[in-house]
């Protein structure tokens, strides 16, 4: 089983993510905070040709987990702008929704796997962009 996973199954109900729909503040700002923490461990090793050195062998990365953190990602990205007042004055809640913008750029400009809902509505993401420059 995935670190990650591990992770989350472990969590208490009250604090387990459901969604951007029905996520409470704390379910929905843990899952914004994890997010960055998923993207740090899968980025480096998105080349197909790396092979993990056997003591990080719990760890399971590559194209299906980028597919993974990228789903992830934009579910924060609803939630946040469900919740817009969660970035206010978290530096680190800022920092998280910046990271998640990044991970669908990515995913947008170079894996020609364009993300459906998140940029067919470009004012929750002009939205979005300016609530974090403030």
């Amino acid at each position: 089983m995935l670190v990650y996973s591990r992770w989350i199954d472990g969590l208490p109900e009250e604090l387990k993510f459901e969604g951007p729909e029905k996520s409470s503040p704390e379910q929905g700002f843990l899952h914004l905070l994890y997010i960055p923490v998923r993207f740090l461990i899968t980025r480096p090793f998105m080349r197909i040709s790396f092979q993990l050195p056997e003591r990080f062998a719990n760890l399971s990365v590559g194209a299906q987990q980028w597919s993974i953190v990228e789903s992830e990602a934009r579910q924060a990205i609803e939630w946040v702008d469900k919740h817009e007042s969660c970035l206010e004055g978290w530096m680190v809640g800022i920092y998280s929704a910046f990271i998640c913008s990044l991970i669908q750029c990515v995913s947008f400009f170079f894996t020609e796997k364009r993300p459906t809902r998140l940029f067919d509505q470009k004012e929750e993401m002009v939205k979005l962009i300016i609530v974090i420059g403030q």
